[in-house]
Formats: C-alpha cells, structure tokens, sequence
C-alpha cells in the first residue's frame, strides 16, 4: 500500500515537472527574430516564465534592453535603443577631399573613400577608411604635388623661371637671346595635372614668316614657303567673304614671336547696324545688329522722322560688299526752300523743322493760299498750304435783280464788269455807278437793284409765254402784259390768249396754260353750293354739282369732253313756297344778307345785343311760305361782375346773371384792397365799380444782385426798391423802381466780368497772367512778344504790336480780328 502511494506522488511530480518546463522562453527563438540583431545574446539562455534578462548591444552599438519571459513569449520590458557608436570626423587631409562610400554618418560600419585635388598624387597604400569599435582605421592618407621634368634647351634660348621642382600650375617662358631672331614654338609652357609640360621645348631662328593657311580664302602671287622680315603678304578672299582688315599684312617680329601684321583672315560678309538705333529708328527684326548678304531689314520711323527717301518705312537689303542697299537712319523730317516764283520773300525762307511755321507773302495779283499767310513744314517734307499763292480771282457775281452781259464767269485781279437793272427795278443808290472791280478781297460793293415800288415783276407762265407792251415811258406800276400758249396748249378761261395788268404790285388777269384735251375752270351755275374747284380738269373728268338748299336740278354733273364742258349745264331751281323777310325782333339782328323772299325750310338764327339775353326760340324756319311762330325776345341782364372770383368775391353767390334792381354784396381778395361793399344791376349795367386795389409782392429777384434800399407804405408793403450787384458786378442802370398797381417795373440786370486766362500759345500774347479779370465795360491792352505784330503790313515803317479788347457782360469782344499776333519774316 505505500509503495502504490509513493509511485502516485512520483507520478504526479513528474507532470507537474514537464509542465512547467514546456512554459520557458527558448533562446533559439530570441535569436531568430531580425530586431535583436543588435543584442549581443552571447550570455543569454533559456528563461523560465516570469524572470527578466537585460542584454547588452552587440559590439560598435551603445544601450541595452531588457525582456521579460511570459508563458513562453519574450516581451520587452525597457532600456535604451541600441545605436551605433559614433567614431566623429575622420580628419582631412591637405590637398585632398574625402566622401562616405558607406552610409551617410561618421558611426559604426561607416567607410570614407579620400581622393587628390587636381595635380597631386596619392603617396599611402589606401585610400579608405572605416569606423569601427576602436574608432577609424588606418592612417590618414597623404597627397603630394605632381613634378614636371626638368627642361634642357640650347644656347639661343633663354628661360625665365626654374624648370626644376616644377609643379602642376607652374609656368616657364623663353625667349631669344638675339633680337634678329625670333622663337620657333611657344613662348611659354605649362606643368600639367599629369607631371607633363603642355608643349615641346622652342627653338630660335631667324626672323621668317611662313605662307598661311587662310580660312576662306588663299594667297595670292608667286608661292614662296617663308618670307623675310617687312614682306608683305597678298591674298584672296572666297565669295561672300571679305579681308577682315584694310592694310595689307606685312612679316613683323613681335616680341618673342615673326607674325603676319595685321593677321591674314577672311571674315563672312555682313552688314552692320547701330545698336541701340539712332533716335526716332527702330528696326525689325528687333535685337540684332549684324546681317548676311540678302537679308533684309524693315527701317520704321516714328512719327517727325523719315529715311533718305522720304518715307517713314523702307525694307533695306544686306549687299554683296557688306553695304545696305539704303540708308538705315531715320532723320527729322525737315522742309527746304519751296523756291515759288509767286512768293515774295523766297530768298529768305530757311530750312524748317517738322510743323514749324513761315510768315510769307504773294507777288501783286496773288494772295496766300490760307488767310494768315502762314506756311507749315509738313510730314511729307512739303509747305503747306499747296500751292502756296493762287491768283487773285472773282467769280461771276449774283448781283441781286441785275443782267450782267459779259459772258465771262471768272475774272482776274483788277478786272471790272458792268451790269444794268432788270426790268422794272433801279439801282439801290443812284448815285453810284453800276460796276464792280476784283480785288484781293473779292468784288467792290455792289449795291445790286432793287424793285421799283409799286411796279410788278415779269411772270412766269407754264406752258405758255409773255409779250411786254412796247410803248415807251410807261409807269412801271401800271404797267400792261399779253401772254398766250405754247402749242398744244390753251388757257384755262376762254379764248387763246389773255392780258394781265399790274396793280398796286401784282399782276391781275394771268390763266393757267392747259392742254387742248383739259377744261379749265366750272362754269357759274347759279344757286349752287360754293364748293373748292380745281383749276384744271381732265378728259372725261365728271363733277358733281350741288343745290342750296330749297333749290333742286334735274341733272347734278357735269362732264369735261375734249377740252368743252358738255350741255346741257344743270339749272338750280327753287322748291316749294317761299317766304318774306323774317320778323322784326327788337335788340336784336340776323346775320344773313337781306332777301325779298326765302326758299322753302331756309333757317334764320336772332342775336341779342350786348347786355341782352335771348328768350325763347332762337331760331325759326320758313315752312309753307311762312316763319314758324313765336320768335324769340331779348331781355336785359347784368352778368358777374369783372374781376369777380380773382379781385373779390360775392358774398352769398346768387345766379350767374342778374335782372334789372338786383343787388350783389361783395369783399375784396387778398393781395387787392379795398373796403368792400354793394352794386345794383341797372340796364345791364352794374351802377356802382368795385373797387379792388392791386397790393404789391415781393420785389423782384435778379441774378448776381439783390435789393439793399426800399420804401414801404402806411400797410408796411413793400412800394420800391433799389438794387446792388455782387463784387465784380455792374447794374445794367443805378435808379430805383417801383410797383404801380400791383405791377412792379422792371429790375436793372447785373452785368458779368470777363476772365482772360485762355489764350493759345500761338496768339504770341507776352506778359498775360494765368488768370485775369475784367469788370463790364472795361478795355484792355494785350502787348504781342517781341518781333510779332497784330497787323501786318510790310510797306509800312511801323507795325501794330498791341490789341485792344473790350469786356462786354461776360464775354471778350476783339473788334474786328481774333487777338493772335503773327511773326513778321
């Protein structure tokens, strides 16, 4: 029994055993995981669950972790990162650089790789080095300078500087020991990066030049292979190619060296321009300035300039021999000397600038083209005005009523032409004679004809003409005319010609002309309605005619056939019974003409004087040979009063008319005074006035002024005033004015200065201030600048330099002429 009990506790311990062993943290696995890379796990073991380890970083990293075993799972507990261990700068090295091959910072497993500057050389065995536990490896690496080999030369060369120790960058020159030699060869070498000197050693010798080789272009002349001193050299350049300089090149020592002088070369042909271009030119294209033969330029202008053609653009092509085909500056456009046989002062016309102006005048019998006689230098290089003079014509007058009978229609300076009246007109002033000259400012007055009063002017008749009566000494204001028709033509009254007759100015009696085939005017036909008819009708044109009332025609038209009215004409005649004149109404007329007898239903209408009123019926018609029955009477009544509802009113307004003995009461009105009182109708009439007087209102306003004295009446109103004008103001007049029956007079107007402040440049006025005033009525005196007149007259001695000018109510009056003063050439 207590070896089975003892076997069950063995048992049992055993599992318990295994168990706890299957919960450790297994080294191997820590190991596999790339995170603890940096560990140095050297030590480490298996862990039983619940304990902790720190571990250390493996070597060339600094910190430590620590890792706690849970039921078989590392877990990290802490510590610090591992990082590499930093081994600081590698050190430089003199006339070397360095840079890292490996990673990008001086720390654990970091490489530098150092190289040489240019012209030195690596003296140590490596070349890199690494960062490891105990810092950088190996010793700094050593650069030492290149060396060139020492330089042997012969007697006639001499060195200057030392070929010995020579280095990269170390420079050594020669030259000849004779000045009758020169060297052959460079005249100084140079040490090179590779311990090498940059040419060979030179030699002297005599002074020769040799025959170039020329780029586009050869020598010229026998071939010779050198050439002594002070030869000269000649040769050729290719086409489109030309010798870069213009003296021959000549064999020259200079200093160590026997040079051509100036160097044989053909350079490309081009055509140069001027950057930046002259002022005023500007060329496309923009930028560049020089061009190859056949290449072309567009030379634009700006405005005030041209080219030496004359225009303001012109394309200029790059020639042959390095030449523009045209002038590539644009200069200011400039006027010469018009040299015009008809201007008097040529010989003393200057070049002009561009808009610059010329004072001329004309030979007799021409005048200046423009009224100031002034010429401007224009943009095409021209005066203007063109021409410059034009003769001194006159065009044919339109003398007024006149027949001039030259049949000339233009005339020449001092020319004279006559004219004579028309009929029935006399000159305007008989004392003058009927004639008028050319001059330069065109014809002498011609006062021209006027119509004789009284008399009639000669008619115009359509289709048709005019005879005037040849007697003699007839009075033109009664005077006689025949007329008649062309052919195919007849007047439009009867008969085939006609007589018209001149009274008190007009003619009397004149017929249209009409065709043979028209009518002319209706016939009368008594009775009939006045209707507007037509002064001519045509063929076979149709009118209706109308009856007066109380008149009747069987046939009411009438027709136009081959230039005849048709008969039978209608005849109007009366219907029904007539009557006798209508009755007598007293204070009363008719307005119709008196008749014995009136038609059946003919209307007569009464009309009561004035003061009186109709009663009754106003009209009455005759029916049957009767007046309708009653007619009317005329009463007498007074209306409103004059001035009622405006100057007073009634009290107690009663009906619009007022019988005889009736009675008004009645107040006046404001702005009218008065005390009111009655008026009595009596034959129409209103026996007593109403008096109503007009009160005054205010006084009147003006512009730029205002009232300063005034007189009132006994009521305080205002009866008359005087006036002031603000500063610089006059009063058209100084009295006073009053009001006369509510009516005041009219107030003086305050007159306006005038500012002179705006004259232009061109008027040559000197000393004008910026700003001036002038009262109304004021006179000023402007001075013109010196060597400039107002009015010009070259035969005269002397001049007009001043102009007067007058202010009138805000505004300058000048006289005759506008204030500019004109420069006396």
């Amino acid at each position: 029994m207590r070896l089975i009990t003892l076997s069950f506790v063995l048992a049992l311990w055993f599992c318990t055993l295994t168990f706890v062993k299957g919960q450790d943290c297994l080294r191997n696995e820590f190991i596999k995981n790339p995170d603890h890379a940096k560990l140095d796990v050297s030590k480490l073991e298996d862990t039983a669950s619940d304990k902790t380890v720190r571990l250390p970083c493996a070597i060339g990293y600094v910190g430590f972790l620590r890792f706690k075993c849970n039921k078989g799972n590392w877990h990290k507990e802490g510590g610090r990162e591992c990082e590499p261990k930093s081994c600081g700068h590698p050190g430089d090295t003199p006339n070397g650089d360095f840079h890292l091959s490996i990673l990008n910072d001086f720390v654990f497993g970091a490489e530098v790789v150092y190289e040489c500057r240019k012209g030195y050389q690596m003296v140590t065995r490596t070349r890199h080095r690494t960062c490891v536990e105990q810092g950088w490896d190996s010793a700094l690496p050593i650069c030492e300078a290149v060396k060139c080999p020492v330089i042997q030369v012969n007697d006639n060369v001499v060195i200057i500087g030392s070929s010995e120790d020579a280095t990269y960058g170390n420079v050594i020159q020669f030259e000849c020991q004779s000045n009758n030699m020169v060297l052959k060869g460079p005249s100084e070498m140079d040490c090179n990066d590779r311990g090498e000197w940059s040419s060979t050693v030179p030699t002297c010798e005599v002074i020769k030049c040799y025959a170039p080789e020329i780029a586009n272009g050869a020598v010229t002349g026998p071939p010779k292979e050198d050439y002594n001193e002070d030869d000269i050299l000649r040769y050729s350049c290719n086409p489109r190619y030309m010798k870069s300089q213009g003296r021959v090149p000549r064999c020259t020592k200079m200093v160590n060296r026997a040079i051509w002088s100036p160097t044989p070369e053909c350079e490309e042909v081009k055509c140069s321009l001027s950057l930046p271009p002259t002022r005023g030119t500007s060329y496309t294209p923009a930028g560049r300035n020089l061009f190859l033969p056949d290449e072309r330029v567009t030379v634009t202008c700006a405005s005030g300039f041209w080219i030496f053609s004359k225009t303001s653009k012109e394309i200029v092509t790059c020639q042959e021999d390095g030449k523009w085909s045209s002038s590539t500056d644009c200069e200011p456009i400039t006027c010469d000397d018009p040299r015009d046989p008809l201007v008097s002062s040529r010989y003393r016309w200057q070049r002009g600038q561009l808009r610059e102006t010329h004072s001329y005048s004309c030979k007799s019998g021409f005048k200046t083209t423009n009224a100031r006689g002034v010429a401007t230098c224009t943009s095409d290089g021209s005066w203007t005005p063109h021409p410059l003079c034009e003769e001194i014509t006159c065009d044919k007058p339109d003398i007024p009523n006149a027949v001039i009978e030259d049949p000339k229609t233009r005339y020449k300076y001092n020319e004279q032409l006559t004219y004579e009246c028309k009929r029935n007109y006399e000159l305007l002033d008989s004392t003058t004679r009927p004639a008028a000259t050319c001059t330069t400012n065109g014809w002498t007055r011609t006062l021209g004809c006027k119509e004789i009063e009284g008399a009639c002017i000669n008619p115009t008749v359509e289709n048709g003409f005019i005879v005037q009566s040849n007697e003699r000494n007839v009075d033109p204001m009664n005077s006689k005319i025949y007329y008649s028709c062309n052919e195919r033509f007849k007047p439009s009254t009867r008969g085939w010609w006609g007589a018209a007759t001149c009274t008190e100015g007009k003619w009397s009696g004149i017929s249209k002309c009409i065709d043979q085939s028209q009518c002319g005017r209706i016939p009368v036909i008594p009775n009939t309605i006045k209707v507007t008819h037509h002064e001519v009708y045509n063929n076979q044109e149709t009118v209706q005619i109308h009856c007066k009332d109380g008149y009747s025609s069987e046939n009411m038209n009438i027709q136009c056939k081959n230039g005849e009215w048709q008969a039978p004409l209608p005849a109007c005649k009366p219907q029904g019974v007539p009557c006798d004149p209508p009755p007598k109404v007293e204070n009363a007329i008719v307005k119709i003409p008196y008749q014995n007898e009136y038609i059946e239903g003919f209307e007569v209408n009464y009309e009561c004087r004035k003061a009186f009123e109709i009663e009754g019926l106003q009209k009455i018609t005759c029916e049957n040979g009767n007046w309708t029955l009653p007619p009317p009477t005329c009463k007498q009544y007074c209306g409103e009063p004059e001035g009622a509802g405006k100057h007073f009113q009634i009290i107690d307004q009663g009906p619009e008319r007022y019988e005889n003995g009736d009675q008004i009461e009645y107040e006046c009105l404001s702005p009218y005074k008065g005390p009111g009182g009655k008026t009595i109708c009596k034959n129409g009439e209103w026996h007593k006035p109403v008096e109503c007087k007009a009160s005054c209102s205010d006084p009147p306003r003006v512009i730029n002024g205002d009232y300063i004295k005034e007189k009132r009446d006994v009521e305080g109103v205002i009866t008359e005033v005087s006036y002031q004008c603000s500063r610089e103001y006059i009063p058209s007049f100084e009295h006073s004015i009053r009001c006369l029956n509510g009516e005041w007079e009219t107030p003086p107007k305050c007159l306006g200065p005038c500012q002179i402040f705006q004259f232009d440049a061109e008027y040559n006025l000197q000393n004008l201030l910026k700003e001036d005033n002038m009262v109304h009525g004021e006179k000023k005196t402007l001075q013109c600048k010196k060597g400039y007149y107002h009015k010009l007259n070259q035969w005269s001695i002397r001049n007009i330099e001043v102009i007067e000018v007058k202010c009138d109510d805000g505004e300058i009056h000048y006289g005759e002429h506008i204030p500019i003063c004109s420069h006396l050439s």
